[in-house]
């Protein structure tokens, strides 16, 4: 069985209407994935560069897993900046039960999660009492 490895740099489309934005700083390699949607919308993938939304409104809070501090901080400013931009939403994988939502500035200009309203798709679990013996 042969393997193959392929590489990409920032800006790279990987997929049609995925790009590549490089955001290292949490790890060498660590990559944002910009998703074109309909409508003019974007998606970023933002993966580990962010590990709580409170990060959003201060970035320069470390987490600890970050193997770079500087270029997290920039990573952060970069991806910030484009989640920013009007029709851009995210997948924040650390972000729990709230993963998609958009960032907004509230009254005081800091940037804030607002996590996408979301919908039941299974019924709650079964409670153990409630199964007959």
């Amino acid at each position: 069985m042969s393997r193959v490895l392929g590489t990409f740099g920032d800006g790279a489309e990987i997929w049609p209407g995925v790009t590549a934005l490089v955001t290292p700083g949490h790890s060498p390699g660590h990559t944002t994935y910009v998703i074109a949607a309909s409508g003019g919308r974007h998606i970023l993938v933002f993966g580990d560069a962010f590990h709580t939304p409170a990060q959003l409104a201060h970035p320069e809070w470390p987490s600890g897993p970050d193997t770079d501090t500087g270029a997290v901080l920039k990573a952060r400013r970069t991806i910030l900046a484009r989640l920013l931009r009007p029709r851009t939403h995210a997948f924040a994988f650390h972000f729990g039960d709230q993963a998609f939502g958009r960032v907004l500035r509230d009254g005081t200009g800091a940037a804030r999660w607002h996590p996408a309203p979301a919908r039941k798709l299974l019924p709650p679990p079964v409670r153990i009492s409630e199964f007959p013996e």
